[in-house]
């Protein structure tokens, strides 16, 4: 069962979206021109380079990730607001995970922390956040400070997968990928929309069958449906019984 607080961040992003999220696969690229202050560039065969190489050319601030490779995305942000990089060569369902995947790193480690830290400290903070000085002392005690972005926010989705640096980078993208399965394929509707037998089937048919309904009814590229069609059947079932797990 997801947590209610990604459920409820999920149905605000459709909500702001008028009405988009009527129809499967959801069209998550018009949602984000009405949801969030975010901008979409579309670079065929995204490299970390193109995207430093496009904040250069216009004078915005720059980023660096730890190496130049081939991504699928990533999304920039500052002063509130924002950019996505995506690979616009890749295949749609690819595309659209992509998306919604950046989209809900956009709202949950930039724009819900910094909505926090401005309700909390008023709105003289957003100079700090957005890097123009240095916070006061009184503002350093905070601790929504510590977990809030200053300056430029930048996250990158690499195409090889790439370094964990730690245990916090690790569930920051799995939350990321948990609101991106929310905001393509409601776990709520995907259990509406699978057959009356499920129940009764073994393990491995229930995770072939959700496989295919992500991919075909909500559009889930096929990596994306794997993880979320075994996520989902664990988290109900709890994983294959001991005669299935024995070849029984």
């Amino acid at each position: 069962m997801l947590e209610a607080r990604l459920v409820r961040m999920a149905e605000k992003f459709w909500v702001a979206a008028k009405h988009l999220e009527r129809q499967f696969p959801r069209d998550v690229e018009s949602a984000i021109a009405w949801s969030v202050p975010l901008f979409i560039v579309r670079v065929p065969r995204l490299w970390v380079h193109d995207v430093e190489g496009y904040l250069r050319q216009r004078q915005l601030p720059t980023v660096s990730a730890a190496a130049d490779r081939p991504l699928h995305g990533c999304v920039i942000a500052i002063r509130g607001k924002g950019l996505i990089f995506a690979d616009g060569s890749d295949e749609i369902r690819e595309l659209r995970f992509t998306l919604a995947h950046e989209v809900a790193h956009f709202l949950l480690d930039y724009q819900g922390p910094r909505q926090r830290a401005i309700e909390r400290l008023g709105p003289q903070i957003e100079d700090v956040l957005d890097g123009q000085r240095q916070p006061r002392p009184e503002e350093r005690v905070d601790g929504l400070l510590a977990n809030c972005p200053l300056g430029v926010y930048a996250h990158f989705m690499h195409r090889v997968g790439g370094e964990i640096a730690s245990e916090e980078v690790l569930e920051a993208e799995s939350q990321a990928d948990l609101l991106a399965f929310e905001l393509l394929a409601p776990e709520a509707e995907v259990w509406a929309a699978v057959p009356k037998d499920f129940s009764r089937r073994p393990f491995a048919r229930r995770v072939a069958s959700l496989h295919r309904l992500l991919t075909r009814r909500f559009g889930l590229s096929r990596c994306a449906a794997a993880k979320y069609s075994t996520l989902l059947c664990r988290s109900r079932f709890g994983g294959p019984s001991v005669r299935e797990w024995l070849g029984m």
